[in-house]
């Protein structure tokens, strides 16, 4: 079956294709309670990757979905395909 690359590659040159099972790593601002002080914290998500009408994302297991516009900064840099 013919899946469609999405014109991304991943962080060892591979071409991302709809479908593709990777694994995603994101930094996100987050906040200490104790000190009430904000610092950069990052996350892994594992899932597959689509495309709707509101963009390109990573689906986890659960069925959440994680667009790649609101997540990542440098795609080539943050993704990294686990099966293809």
């Amino acid at each position: 079956m013919f899946r469609r690359k999405i014109g991304v590659k991943d962080e060892n040159g591979k071409a991302i294709r709809i479908g593709d099972k990777i694994k995603m790593h994101y930094f996100f601002e987050n906040h200490d309670p104790v000190t009430l002080g904000a610092f950069e914290d990052e996350n892994i998500i594992i899932g597959i990757v689509g495309v709707d009408f509101w963009g390109t994302y990573t689906e986890t297991s659960d069925g959440e979905k994680y667009y790649w516009l609101h997540y990542l900064e440098e795609p080539e840099e943050e993704l990294e395909i686990m099966e293809g």
